[in-house]
């Protein structure tokens, strides 16, 4: 065996041979900690101000919040569903998983959300350039959307006007 490479029997390599923990393993715990501070960091502005308004939601109309919570679970749905038409898969657990990794990802890292989900789609066995195809496409129709939808509402808004 090479150097160090002592061995105990039945043990294997990889695990310490005095059943304490190793400097990898606290190297890994630290690294750990550091990023879960970094992120308490960045979050923690916004946690104090949802946190800090609590007491609004005395005023809120529940049957109409609970609408509201309906209808975007539905809307994410059919974002999945859309993802999977695409996407030509039956699958709806990775599409669903990489959509909203990829969204959080993109709070914090502009120009993020689509290369991450496609990472994770690949993962998933899914060919990574139809991936980033059909995500490039389903975009480009959401931005279409939402451009329409504006549009409808300034003729509305104009024509109210006159």
């Amino acid at each position: 065996m090479g150097r160090g490479d002592t061995q105990e029997a039945g043990r294997p390599s990889g695990e310490p041979s005095s059943g304490g923990v190793t400097w990898r393993q606290h190297v890994k715990r630290g690294v750990l900690l550091l990023v879960a501070a970094v992120s308490l960091y960045v979050l923690l502005p916004t946690l104090a101000s949802v946190f800090g308004s609590w007491r609004s939601l005395s005023h809120l109309d529940w049957p109409f919040a609970v609408l509201v919570l309906a209808c975007e679970a539905a809307s994410y749905m059919c974002l999945w569903e859309l993802d999977r038409i695409a996407l030509g898969t039956s699958a709806r657990f990775p599409i669903a998983c990489a959509q909203l990794a990829g969204n959080a990802m993109g709070r914090f890292v502009p120009g993020a959300p689509t290369p991450f989900a496609v990472e994770m789609l690949r993962r998933a066995g899914v060919d990574a350039g139809q991936a980033a195809a059909a995500l490039t496409a389903l975009t480009g129709l959401q931005l279409a959307t939402m451009r329409h939808c504006r549009c409808w509402r300034c003729r509305r808004s104009s024509a109210a006007r006159r």
